[in-house]
């Protein structure tokens, strides 16, 4: 079998493409007793990486002089086929290399390493193949490559016999240790689930698996096999639990096992200070400890409409009592009464807290509360939430159908929708946008005009259905007809008139994953003018999985993205894929 080692020496990057027979250096647990494998493994470093931190956690490992490093993935920003950027990243991250000296390198192959076919070849010159296997002093390592794959049963047949070859063939090993770089075992082995890998695992003996891509840190135990997710070193750190921040990994083998330990500047946690079950906690409370039964509506002027909220508070721990001061922070529009209030929640219940609302001015930013909700009797996660505004926009009822040219002069387009903002609130820097809603019963019809002063740096690169239109200049729409299955639909489109479509639905943690296998049958012209970009659009409403449009009114959001000057026009804030932060589509 081969491997691809980076070894760096001086300041040259070498790839040394070792064909190894048999195992290397074959040891006994006795003697692994007396000189144990010293492993360092580096988490993501990219996903809006962090400045240097990775070239110095780098350093880091390489001044507690480990036997080899391990990356668990997301080494280059990606996300491109343009190769010559790639290869560039690629050279980039070879410079940071360096500073391991002589310590072999052994990668991991992530979603921003090898995101599409063009990337392959520009990874396959540094690395090698993506998936690979090697063996040092009696241990076998086995690389996998999950880098496009979201489940066990995706990964093609082709690796997953290699896989099992390669594990019978070295089933004698001391240890044998996986690393791939979605932790695929979080929502299947950790949940009970069955997973293809994990059988394999079981099957052939697996001591250890490592994973990376989620930048957080957690970790359990399941048939016997240690599993690890080694969180960000370098890469940006979502919100929500963070108990290490940026970090990496020390793993030790010896005659007693596979022990690993995260590390952040020289401070150590215990292996099992964080686990899984903690995380999943984590997303029940995401989904459910904030809701409104009755949220603040907006008109379609930004004006308030309401002069009371009630909030519901769930503490979903099931022993321990939940006792904080919660308060408002304001804006200078906002008034709320009370500003604070201290609540006490029992396990499992819920409070309905009422609140007064006023807002003279700028609805956005809307105000913002933050509580703390027991997981253990020494722990809490913090959870924020805004206060829900919902806006609403007219679909019109078009006596007759538009016809789908992109020159908008329909009468149906009569209802424009003008004001957006910003992540934060504040009137959004894009060029002027409009957008407009109409339907008839049985198809959506959807209008966007855009001002763009400088058409020639308009970017609109994207040419596959699917492709990454959402880092074009694009408009984007999220529906949700409120099907049984809780479905949300994502259609975004760029001034050519390429389409990426997904249909997202909820999972068990309070995220919402997308299937990009959904594709609508749409009617869709865009138009491009001297100083503006427009779209227009049908879609049949059975592409929604509704039969017809009634008086039933539609949640949505909906948005612009201006590439030349960085800058998005959302509607309804926050833009989110869960459809409680959607505003209301009133069918006319």
């Amino acid at each position: 079998m081969s491997t691809a080692q980076l070894t760096c020496r001086g300041s040259v990057a070498v790839v040394l493409l070792v064909l190894l027979s048999a195992a290397v250096g074959a040891q006994t647990l006795e003697e692994l007793r007396e000189h144990p494998v010293r492993v360092g493994i580096l988490g993501d470093r990219t996903g809006n990486h962090q400045g240097t931190i990775h070239t110095e956690i780098v350093h880091e490992v390489a001044a507690l002089q480990p036997d080899l490093v391990i990356g668990v993935g997301d080494m280059i920003e990606g996300y491109t086929e343009d190769t010559a950027v790639v290869s560039a990243e690629w050279r980039e991250y070879q410079q940071i290399l360096i500073g391991l000296g002589d310590i072999p390198f052994y990668p991991t192959c992530g979603n921003h390493d090898l995101t599409n076919d063009a990337m392959i070849k520009p990874y396959e010159d540094v690395f090698g193949s993506p998936y690979y296997s090697w063996d040092h002093r009696g241990v076998h390592f086995v690389m996998i490559d999950n880098s496009r794959w979201w489940e066990a049963s995706q990964i093609p047949e082709q690796q997953l016999r290699w896989i099992e070859k390669d594990l019978a063939e070295n089933g004698d090993a001391l240890f044998t240790i996986a690393f791939y770089h979605r932790p695929l075992w979080y929502n299947s082995t950790a949940r009970g689930k069955p997973d293809t890998l994990h059988s394999l695992f079981v099957a052939y003996g697996v001591d250890a698996v490592v994973s990376g891509h989620f930048h957080r840190y957690f970790s359990g135990k399941y048939d016997g096999i240690s599993y690890t997710c080694i969180g960000a070193s370098g890469g940006g750190l979502p919100e929500g639990p963070q108990t290490m921040g940026h970090h990496f990994a020390w793993m030790t083998i010896d005659d007693s096992g596979v022990n690993i330990v995260p590390i952040r500047y020289q401070s150590t946690k215990p292996w099992d200070h964080f686990q899984a079950a903690d995380l999943h906690f984590y997303g029940k409370l995401n989904r459910s400890a904030f809701s409104y039964s009755m949220p603040a509506r907006i008109s379609e002027d930004l004006e308030l409409l309401t002069d009371s909220v009630v909030l519901s508070m769930t503490n979903h721990s099931d022993h321990h009592p939940m006792h904080d001061t919660v308060s408002w922070q304001l804006s200078e529009s906002w008034s709320v009464t009370p500003p604070s209030t201290v609540v006490n929640i029992g396990p499992g219940e819920t409070a309905e807290i009422p609140f007064s609302v006023k807002c003279d001015g700028q609805v956005y930013p809307a105000p913002m509360l933050t509580a703390d909700f027991p997981y253990r009797s020494d722990a809490s996660f913090e959870l924020s939430t805004n206060m829900q505004l919902v806006r609403s926009a007219s679909c019109v009822h078009a006596a007759k159908a538009p016809e789908i040219d992109g020159d908008l002069d329909d009468a149906c387009w009569s209802r424009p929708v003008e004001s957006f903002f910003d992540s934060e609130g504040q009137p959004a820097a894009t060029d002027t946008t409009r957008f407009y809603f109409a339907h008839d019963d049985t198809h959506l019809y959807l209008a966007a005009w855009c001002y763009e002063p400088m058409m020639d740096q308009l970017k609109a690169r994207t040419q596959e259905r699917d492709g990454g239109v959402y880092a074009d200049d694009c408009v984007g729409y999220f529906f949700y007809p409120e099907d049984p299955d809780e479905a949300v639909y994502q259609v975004y489109i760029n001034p050519q008139g390429v389409i990426f479509d997904q249909r997202i639905s909820p999972n068990e943690d309070g995220y919402f994953n997308g299937n990009i296998d959904f594709n609508g049958d749409y009617q869709l012209v865009t138009r491009q003018g001297s100083d503006y970009w427009t779209v227009e659009m049908a879609i049949p409403v059975a592409e929604f999985r509704v039969r017809s449009i009634g008086e039933s009114d539609w949640k949505l959001n909906f948005r612009r993205k201006q590439q030349r000057l960085g800058s998005n026009a959302d509607w309804q804030l926050p833009i989110d894929r869960d459809p409680r932060w959607f505003g209301i589509l009133k069918m006319n």
